[in-house]
């Protein structure tokens, strides 16, 4: 099946399902992004609200508001400023890996010896 190079999802059902495929497909995108969403701010919102308990306490919701807050302001600043957020927060999960790695060893070892 050969299609133009800048398709995508809802144009590749138009073509290969008609309308029909075509309004289903744009259906199932929008509840798959809208899973995502509730998901990435149920996360954040719930990490947020564990940063903040001791020193700011907030209720759940207000953390969950506050976390969406954060996140449109990322996404406001740009793909690139994204992308950079992106590979930050990659570098330091890497770094936390590579010390759990390190400690897990460590630990290992002491106890064969």
């Amino acid at each position: 099946l050969a299609l133009p190079v800048n398709s995508n999802i809802i144009s590749m059902a138009k073509v290969t399902l008609g309308r029909g495929g075509q309004l289903l497909t744009w259906a199932i995108y929008l509840l798959l992004l809208y899973a995502l969403l509730a998901a990435y701010l149920a996360g954040g919102g719930d990490l947020v609200h564990s940063m903040l308990q001791r020193s700011h306490p907030l209720s759940k919701a207000w953390s969950t508001v506050l976390f969406g807050v954060i996140l449109t302001g990322a996404v406001y600043l740009g793909v690139h400023a994204v992308d950079w957020i992106n590979r930050g927060l990659m570098c330091i999960k890497l770094l936390l890996f590579v010390i759990l790695i390190v400690f897990f060893f460590s630990d290992f070892y002491y106890d064969v010896m």
